[in-house]
């Protein structure tokens, strides 16, 4: 009964920073799928050369870098999805929502005198963090499932078919890869009592992620980036497993982190 409440809490704490994550991802998708018909229609227009490329993208050498591997990449529908959608699109919105899931929680509700009922409870608190942890997770894998399985049912009204095992192994990887940004900002957020500060460190971390990107494009395969996408299962190189085991690890890592802030912290 406890530990259902528990849950149940979680629950309504997260709940509406997950549904609109949820329609703003489905959204991403079905936009993505129902774009196809006219961006082939762009391409087709412009080509795909050399010249194209820098004629659209100008002297940046990452806007070239995107729009050649759309173009190149959008030779093949299922090669159309992986460049919009999750190479680029649904990775971003996705942590996003991540990083907001995993801000606020036990720390930013007792500073406020909203979570002093739950604290005096007669629960552990590891029982009160996992809780959260496990909400937070299932949400994050329903908004990496969700609009990844939209595709194979939405892909016949542009009178193309995408494979269901290519939808179900992208959104494992995001969810798998991306925990990492969640269980960092979890972490943070037993640090912090201002629930905006998490996100806040997060996005600066990702800016200088993305600056470093821009400065020397090759740090992105040393990056996140290609467990997110999977790249390595799509150009079928191999799946990007010691990558994502190292994400799952560190995860892990934050989490223990947070459980033992919650621990010994004096409410």
């Amino acid at each position: 009964m406890k530990s259902r409440m528990l849950w149940y809490k979680a629950w309504l704490d997260t709940r509406w920073r997950f549904l609109i994550g949820l329609v703003v991802l489905a959204l991403a998708a079905a936009g993505c799928v129902l774009a196809y018909p006219r961006v082939m229609q762009v391409i087709a227009a412009v080509g795909n050369s050399d010249e194209a490329v820098s004629a659209i993208a100008g002297s940046s050498p990452v806007a070239r870098e995107n729009i050649a591997l759309t173009l190149h990449a959008a030779a093949t529908y299922r090669g159309y999805i992986w460049s919009q959608l999750f190479h680029n699109e649904l990775p971003q919105l996705w942590c996003l929502f991540a990083i907001v899931i995993g801000s606020g929680g036990i720390l930013s509700q007792a500073s406020r005198g909203e979570g002093l009922f739950t604290l005096s409870l007669p629960i552990s608190r590891q029982q009160l963090v996992m809780s959260r942890v496990g909400i937070a997770l299932i949400e994050l894998l329903a908004l990496a499932m969700v609009p990844a399985l939209l595709l194979p049912l939405l892909s016949p009204a542009v009178h193309q078919t995408y494979s269901l095992r290519d939808a179900a192994v992208h959104a494992l990887f995001l969810f798998g890869g991306g925990t990492v940004f969640f269980s960092a900002a979890f972490a943070l957020a037993t640090v912090f009592e201002q629930f905006w500060l998490p996100p806040l460190i997060m996005l600066a971390i990702a800016a200088v992620i993305t600056f470093a990107r821009a400065v020397a494009p090759d740090l992105a395969r040393y990056s996140v980036a290609p467990i997110l996408s999977a790249e390595g299962y799509f150009r079928g190189s191999g799946w990007p497993w010691p990558g994502l085991l190292a994400m799952l690890a560190l995860s892990a890592g934050f989490l223990a982190l947070a459980m033992r802030n919650v621990t010994r912290r004096d409410f």
